[in-house]
């Protein structure tokens, strides 16, 4: 009775060290190993393994042994699960007991035999109903084997199966943190500048700290092409950045089809694509393909490729496929700040080209202007002494035309600097009663010439206003003009100004034809010609009044009717108070 109770306390025992030993190791061969030994121990067998099972070869590998002789071990080693009783037993999964293989025909370990061994133990480990090792002992005793062992060996059994999968979700957790961490740091680097190309180098060299990165690219579609955005290589390259090739029989041609990942697992082998050969002759062996999408749709792919055939297996696929995912939006912005980039700088190349353009014509067109203006004026002066009123008449009808074809040529290069944000305004604190007042007195002559009184009307005294005097005296002078092209001889026309809450309103009334509603909206847009009881309003001066006034903060508008007369108005902001 004493002797089963120390028996029991030495396997009680066994297995507590076994499963402590479980518990903290997380590699498999350490377990098998203090496994082994502490059953050795406790049961007092001469020998004791594990053998894992390999159905492809069907053979039962040595995974660990303790008291075999070199016969033993070099047999073990050639052992076929079938025929025999070792793969009848992985077949039934149920425990092999022989009180004496000497004895037994079927049993064919004839080394067991020769190094003296008669009973006969053999366990089937099998988590989750599939046997995939078997535990065996031997004694050199005749039916030393009982039941309770055999319970023992369930209890080892069971321990070691927790454990073991214990260690398989720690080492699962452990994974997808380290891709977790791994994925959260690639983010942060690809994130970190709206160029990609500035940051690739140090994406791809953090990678290559989790899997084999000898060349690694991102190509953008653009329609039937595709465009290599961010390069890495250590192998040399048959493309570069911004080189683009034919989208058809390419690897980004099947993950744009197929929304999912490809591996071509040895080019040396097997390639899929025309562009395998080119990687061959770079030295590079295995690829990998993913899609990077937005909104469902595959805008670009991710490729990275290793010198090592097979170098991407099912770990390493999980963990791209998550770092494609997460990147996908911050590669896609940055595509969009790209173009955004090309179009800018092709937008501010035209704006200079126009500009430089426009300087030129302006120097071309007023040089022979600005001669025959000064010639035209000496004429008529020179003709006021000497000259018939005919003579003088015509001179003074150059003169007229050239100041005019001046100031036309003034506003199409105004306008065409504001058309392309060029035109320039500088508001500051002005007193706009003398800026009108001034206008005004430029203007008599012109109302004096076509028999039209200009009625001044301001609410005195009228507020400061933030205004570019200059672009506020060309407005004046356009809205004037046109009120005295367009009004009947002996009518009237008002200038007015007014306070109206935190702006002032100029206005312009004159006694013309009026503007149909029609006619009206098209006033301040560029190249419209409203007729008004004459040839037509100028095509580019409203439009151009209207750039002025919003340069400076304004705003401005027409009302009219048909017969009654037009009214221009337009409001500047008012200075702050001090």
């Amino acid at each position: 009775m004493a002797a089963r109770k120390g028996k029991i306390d030495r396997w009680m025992g066994a297995l507590k060290a076994v499963a402590e030993v479980l518990e903290q190791s997380r590699e498999p061969g350490e377990a098998v190993a203090v496994a082994l030994d502490e059953i050795a121990k406790a049961s007092g067998v001469d020998c004791c393994w594990l053998g894992v099972v390999d159905e492809k070869s069907n053979r039962l590998i040595p995974g660990g042994q303790r008291g075999f002789t070199p016969e033993m071990i070099k047999q073990m080693k050639s052992l076929k699960l079938s025929p025999g009783v070792f793969g009848e037993m992985v077949q039934s999964k149920k425990p092999l007991y022989l009180a004496d293989i000497a004895a037994a025909p079927r049993f064919k370990l004839t080394s067991f035999v020769n190094a003296g061994l008669h009973s006969f133990l053999a366990y089937p480990v099998m988590p989750e109903q599939t046997v995939i090792a078997v535990l065996g002992v031997c004694s050199r005793r005749k039916g030393e084997f009982s039941q309770e062992l055999a319970d023992w060996f369930t209890s080892i059994y069971n321990v070691y199966v927790l454990a073991g999968q214990r260690n398989v979700l720690l080492k699962e957790e452990r994974r997808e943190k380290e891709e977790l961490t791994l994925v959260n740091k690639l983010s942060r680097i690809i994130t970190s500048s709206p160029d990609i190309r500035e940051v690739y180098e140090g994406f791809v060299e953090e990678l290559g700290k989790y899997m084999d990165v000898d060349w690694a690219a991102i190509v953008y579609r653009e329609g039937d092409q595709v465009r290599f955005t961010a390069l890495f290589t250590r192998v040399g390259a048959a493309c570069r950045e911004g080189d683009v090739v034919p989208l058809k029989g390419t690897g980004a041609e099947w993950v744009i089809k197929h929304k999912k990942p490809l591996v071509e697992a040895d080019l040396s082998r097997k390639r899929k694509f025309w562009a395998g050969e080119h990687f061959l002759q770079l030295g590079l062996r295995s690829i990998v393909y993913l899609p990077l999408m937005a909104k469902n749709r595959v805008f670009a792919a991710l490729i990275v490729a290793s010198q090592h055939p097979n170098a991407y297996g099912e770990r390493e696929l999980s963990l791209l496929y998550h770092v494609a995912v997460q990147i996908a939006l911050p590669v896609e912005n940055a595509r969009l700040y790209r173009l955004q980039s090309e179009q800018q700088k092709a937008l501010e190349k035209e704006v200079e080209e126009k500009s430089r353009f426009i300087n030129i014509l302006a120097h071309e067109l007023r040089i022979p202007l600005t001669p025959a203006l000064s010639s035209a004026k000496m004429l008529v002066a020179e003709l006021l002494h000497r000259g018939t009123e005919i003579d003088i008449q015509l001179a003074k009808n150059i003169v007229s035309s050239a100041v005019t074809l001046d100031s036309r040529l003034s506003e199409l290069l105004d306008f065409a600097r504001g058309e392309m944000n060029l035109l320039r305004a500088e508001p500051h604190p002005v007193d706009i009663s003398e800026l009108i007042e001034d206008a005004a007195l430029q203007c008599q002559a012109m109302f004096l010439d076509r028999k039209l009184e200009l009625d001044l009307k301001i609410k005195s005294p009228l507020p400061r206003v933030l205004a570019d005097e200059a672009r506020t005296t060309q407005v004046l002078l356009n809205l004037l003009s046109n009120a005295s092209k367009f009004s009947p001889e002996g009518t009237k026309v008002v200038l007015g100004a007014k306070r109206k809450g935190d702006e002032l309103v100029i206005q312009v009334k004159d006694n013309g034809s009026g503007i149909t509603p029609e006619e009206r909206r098209k006033l301040f847009r560029p190249y419209q010609r409203v007729k008004a009881g004459g040839p037509g309003f100028p095509g580019l001066g409203l439009a151009l009044c209207r750039q002025l006034v919003e340069l400076q903060g304004g705003r401005i508008w027409a009302r009219s009717k048909p017969g009654r007369g037009s009214t221009f108005s337009f409001s500047l902001p008012l200075a702050g108070e001090k």
